[in-house]
């Protein structure tokens, strides 16, 4: 299988094996590791990684390992998949490199309007483990809980240039 992707300078870098974080509404935080050459997501049983979320389909999507670098190619999915805010397949290609600090998001309802039973999925450089982690209490604000680079008081922020 071919897989095309478009690169930009800042995308070019080193790639090194990812994790996924994901977080579900109601459900603790998961660390994923893709350590498989090829890893199905969606709601179907048969999938590498499981999701409860309405927002992702039965075969959401695929994440390829190949030549030292990982790629999410979006399936057939009814609601889609953003990366950093933009939506996968706008520019008519289903696949994109994925690199350290992008944040996919599975949300029927557009990037203004989270929908209330989205997936956020943070990739990450592969660290230790599960163990890295820790589990915090989280106030929202209106019922909304906001992860990106300068998100505000009470809310995830991350300071990594490529969080939008």
């Amino acid at each position: 299988m071919e897989i095309k992707t478009e690169l930009s300078p800042a995308r070019t870098g080193q790639a090194t094996r990812l994790q996924l974080i994901i977080l579900e509404q109601g459900k603790s935080l998961r660390v994923v590791p893709l350590d498989k050459p090829r890893m199905t997501m969606g709601r179907e049983g048969g999938c590498d990684i499981l999701l409860s979320s309405l927002a992702a389909s039965r075969a959401h999507g695929t994440f390829i390992t190949a030549n030292g670098a990982t790629y999410y190619m979006e399936g057939n999915s009814k609601n889609g998949t953003e990366r950093n805010g933009v939506r996968i397949g706008a520019n008519g290609n289903p696949c994109v490199l994925l690199c350290d600090g992008d944040v996919l998001r599975i949300n029927g309802d557009g990037p203004n309007q989270p929908h209330w039973n989205g997936v956020t999925i943070v990739c990450s450089e592969k660290s230790g483990g599960e163990d890295d982690w820790k589990t915090y209490p989280l106030a929202t604000v209106q019922n909304r809980l906001l992860l990106g680079r300068n998100a505000g008081p009470g809310h995830i922020s991350i300071p990594k240039v490529t969080v939008s």
